[in-house]
């Protein structure tokens, strides 16, 4: 399954389904990215549980940046020419980026189960 996680309400989605095991894929807004990692380090503090956030790797951060790039520059060539494909290659590029650092893996500290959160 996959969220969306833009706001508050959100977040206690992304909590609930921690809370209840559950597998999932969250896609964050940059905003809420601080957030969100503050509310499931105070969740994996009262639930006995660990969280790693995990770093890319270099090949999924240049395809995340590259598709970025190219779907901005796409995009941005088919609303406003020229300029809009730089500045929708540059757009893309650093949302590309940003995308590929949001990898939270969060484990059970007492070794019973695994819960990874993509």
């Amino acid at each position: 399954m996959k969220m969306q996680v833009l706001s508050m309400g959100d977040v206690s989605k992304l909590l609930a389904f921690v809370r209840a095991r559950s597998k999932g894929e969250f896609v964050f807004a940059e905003a809420m990215v601080a957030t969100v990692l503050a509310e499931l380090k105070r969740l994996a503090q009262e639930a006995d549980i660990t969280v790693e956030v995990v770093s890319p790797d270099e090949e999924r951060l240049a395809l995340f940046t590259a598709g970025g790039a190219i779907v901005g520059g796409v995009a941005g060539l088919a609303f406003a020419g020229p300029y809009g494909l730089l500045l929708g290659v540059v757009l893309g590029a650093a949302g590309g980026y940003a995308a590929a650092h949001v990898v939270v893996k969060i484990e059970l500290a007492d070794g019973r189960g695994r819960l990874i959160i993509e």
